[in-house]
């Protein structure tokens, strides 16, 4: 049985690993999110490589000790509702 992070590409299983947080300890995450934007469309969670935001039902939820400050959520959210600090 696959596990939620098992991958099926043609026929193989690959096992998709986040990437290593390269995070120092001086670092903070600087993403805010505008709960009266947020849409929960999950458009941000699908390219967040370190696995800091998720969905829980329609709330979009952030662990920010493993955010990077990458942005690339930023630039997919169709509201504007993910910025930087």
């Amino acid at each position: 049985m696959e596990s939620p992070q098992d991958v099926v590409v043609g026929g193989s299983i690959s096992l998709v690993q986040p990437m290593q947080n390269k995070k120092t300890d001086t670092e903070t995450c600087r993403l805010e999110i505008d709960f009266a934007e947020c849409i929960g469309c999950a458009a941000c969670t699908s390219v967040c490589h370190t696995l800091a935001l998720k969905m829980d039902a329609l709330t979009l939820v952030l662990a920010s000790g493993v955010c990077d400050n990458c942005s690339l959520c930023v630039r997919v959210c169709p509201t504007g509702a993910l910025h930087l600090t």
